[in-house]
């Protein structure tokens, strides 16, 4: 009897599981469209997005791609500039969770690979980290009485690509997979820089203002620099560890540069020497190394900084106002600047709702119940307190706040929230750091040296953005700790099988 049931089960689910699935969704077509008709769009969205979920189930590495390229779209077809939504208007509101769709679908595929093959679970460095996220969330929810939906959705808000991260571990793809899918990220990434010029050049601009002139995402400009401040991270590491692909990828370099400055976040300017910084100090050795890897890590600033200031581009950067780079403007805005933007004004309202709304400032006000993506999108009663009346000016006011992550989350989760989401930064760039020690490929070398800048750059924008939030900029994390974990699991196998 168990060998009849194994069989059926063999036949239905793994042989047939295509047709099986097939045939269950056209029930639900057939229910939603002849039973109760909703129209054409049943017949040309539902229908297709249904067979399309279906063939990337039984394709994951293509199912990856798509997720690699849907990254930058979604962020044109969703994003807050009304540029994008021009020009893919066509597409309803609903595709923005496509991400979300790939990412289940991934997590479910390879699940189903360990329970029907029984392999065993791929332990990770990350394991830790995300159950304690877990445990932290759920601590923080139980003593705040909030809802268990949006206790999930805070944790999809925070580390949803984490599930990318185990998908590309678990479904243990093969080095050839990695490097062609690392450079298909590099390619579909120079996107985004046609995307910033043309909104640069374009006509519109003088009718916007500041951060919101320039860029394709939603959320303001800052936050594409700092994007493109992480690519041209990973580019200079890649150049480091392979200096004869120096032709390919300067250029490369060049081209993330020019939307990194038409972009004109200020924090990207002063975080990206810093993570330039780690990535040309990983293997001095001795006063001279050090001396030579700063000349080096000098002249890149300076080819970059010529580049701005003898383009033109520098003629034309905010109305040819520069005081906005500079050190004092900075300092302003974060300290000094008082209204909902204003950097320390935010850190201070979560300081203040924390000791006054929180049963203790270790579990925070609740997953999702304070101004992170999650609460805005429920409508918290202390999202729309801290919105509606702008406590500074005791007014209304029709301006969102969006303060920076770190207070988020030690407002929304406390300090134990505050520590894991530490930890899982530490851990990642401990990822980072044992890949640029262990990994001999040359090609994913460079790349671990430059996640390891790019990890900094958002470890630094976390105290001033929303950078964990944004959906590209939570993806380039996850994605480069899942190629260089994944790396480091190859080349250990492939040391095993060499030695006696």
């Amino acid at each position: 009897m168990g060998i009849l049931k194994r069989e059926i089960k063999r036949i239905f689910f793994y042989r047939n599981g295509l047709l099986l699935l097939l045939a269950i969704f056209m029930v639900y077509i057939y229910r939603n469209t002849v039973m109760f008709p909703r129209g054409v769009y049943d017949i040309f969205v539902v229908i297709p997005v249904i067979v399309l979920m279906v063939f990337l189930y039984y394709n994951p590495r293509l199912c990856i791609y798509m997720l690699t390229l849907w990254i930058p779209l979604r962020n044109l077809i969703t994003g807050g500039v009304q540029w994008g939504g021009k020009r893919f208007y066509i597409l309803t509101g609903n595709f923005r969770y496509l991400d979300s769709a790939l990412l289940a679908l991934l997590t479910i595929k390879w699940m189903v690979t360990i329970i029907s093959q029984k392999k065993p679970f791929i332990r990770t460095p990350m394991d830790g980290p995300l159950l304690l996220l877990g445990v932290a969330t759920l601590a923080s929810a139980v003593a705040n009485f909030t809802s268990p939906e949006i206790a999930v959705v805070n944790i999809r808000t925070f580390a949803q690509f984490a599930l990318l991260y185990y998908a590309i571990v678990q479904l243990e793809p093969d080095k050839v997979f990695l490097n062609n899918l690392m450079k298909f990220f590099l390619f579909i990434s120079m996107g985004q820089t046609v995307s910033s010029l043309m909104l640069f050049m374009s006509p519109d601009i003088d009718t916007s203002y500041g951060d919101y002139a320039i860029g394709t995402f939603e959320g303001g400009t800052n936050l594409l620099a700092l994007y493109e401040a992480m690519l041209m991270c990973i580019t200079v590491g890649i150049m480091k560890k392979m200096p004869e692909k120096l032709k390919t990828y300067l250029p490369l370099f060049f081209w993330y540069m020019i939307s990194f400055f038409t972009a004109s976040g200020r924090s990207a300017i002063y975080f990206f020497p810093v993570g330039l910084f780690f990535i040309v100090h990983q293997d001095i050795k001795g006063v001279f190394e050090l001396l030579k890897s700063y000349v080096v890590a000098s002249m890149v600033i300076a080819i970059a900084i010529g580049f701005f200031f003898f383009s033109g581009i520098s003629s034309m950067y905010y109305s040819e106002d520069l005081s906005v780079l500079s050190p004092k403007e900075l300092y302003h805005q974060t300290f000094e600047m008082k209204k909902s933007y204003g950097r320390m004004e935010n850190y201070k309202l979560g300081l203040d709702i924390l000791m006054k709304e929180s049963p203790s400032v270790l579990v925070g006000v609740g997953p999702g119940m304070y101004l992170s993506n999650t609460g805005m999108y429920f409508d918290v009663p202390l999202s729309n307190k801290a919105n509606i009346v702008d406590r500074t000016a005791i007014q209304k006011t029709k301006k969102k706040r969006f303060p920076p992550d770190i207070s988020v989350i030690s407002t929304e989760m406390g300090i134990i929230g505050l520590f894991v989401f530490i930890f899982i930064y530490f851990k990642g760039f401990m990822i980072l750091r044992t890949g640029v020690k262990v990994i001999k490929d040359p090609f994913f070398g460079g790349v671990a040296i430059g996640g390891i800048g790019m990890s900094v750059v958002l470890c630094l924008s976390s105290f001033a953005e929303r950078p964990v939030e944004v959906i590209y900029m939570q993806h380039i994390f996850w994605f480069m700790c899942a190629l260089i974990q994944r790396m480091i699991m190859i080349e250990s196998e492939e040391e095993k099988d060499i030695s006696p």
